[in-house]
């Protein structure tokens, strides 16, 4: 797919100067995107004596998507990431962070079996909490995965796979834990 033709005044700033920080605001709609994908061909582009790698970092993953798909010759050099794999990634080549991972696994896992107990503290025996830790890790990346930040977004989600729910979904612990307060 080729890339898009800048039009009004996109070109003006599409060809600001190389060097400088510039910050380019409009509004839903207004050209942003497309402006940014032009602007990264045009600082990696061979033919300029300013070329080079060029990082182009947004927040949103469907937009990274979006953005390599629109990848033609001209984006040879440019690399598209949202900046949370910017961040990891570049804390990872500083020896800051495994990649994909902002605790080690043994911190995680000890983390993750320490709130388990201290929860469990609080309840009447339960199987749940006799559950290996491992079972607990994977929900917690279950739940950051896809974005789920409430109770009630967690126990209301469609759950596409039954083994994963049959270990540790709500049915497993609903109701029949009870507070020892």
């Amino acid at each position: 797919m080729s890339l898009p033709t800048p039009i009004g005044r996109q070109r003006e700033v599409l060809y600001l100067p190389a060097q400088g920080h510039f910050a380019v605001l409009g509004t839903a709609g207004s050209g942003k995107t497309t402006l940014a994908i032009l602007r990264a061909a045009y600082l990696a582009d061979a033919g300029t004596d300013h070329h080079g790698p060029t990082l182009l970092v947004t927040f949103n993953r469907a937009l990274v998507t979006y953005l390599n798909h629109l990848r033609d010759r001209s984006l040879r050099d440019v690399t598209v990431e949202n900046y949370h794999k910017f961040a990891r990634g570049y804390l990872a080549s500083r020896g800051r962070m495994q990649p994909g991972a902002i605790l080690d696994p043994e911190t995680r896992m000890a983390l993750i079996q320490q709130a388990v107990t201290e929860v469990a503290n609080r309840y009447q025996t339960h199987p749940m909490f006799a559950r290996p830790t491992e079972i607990f890790s994977e929900e917690i990346r279950w739940i950051v995965q896809h974005g789920i930040a409430t109770v009630d977004e967690y126990i209301g989600v469609e759950r596409g796979c039954s083994a994963r729910q049959a270990a540790v979904g709500p049915s497993s612990w609903g109701g029949s834990a009870r507070s020892k307060r």
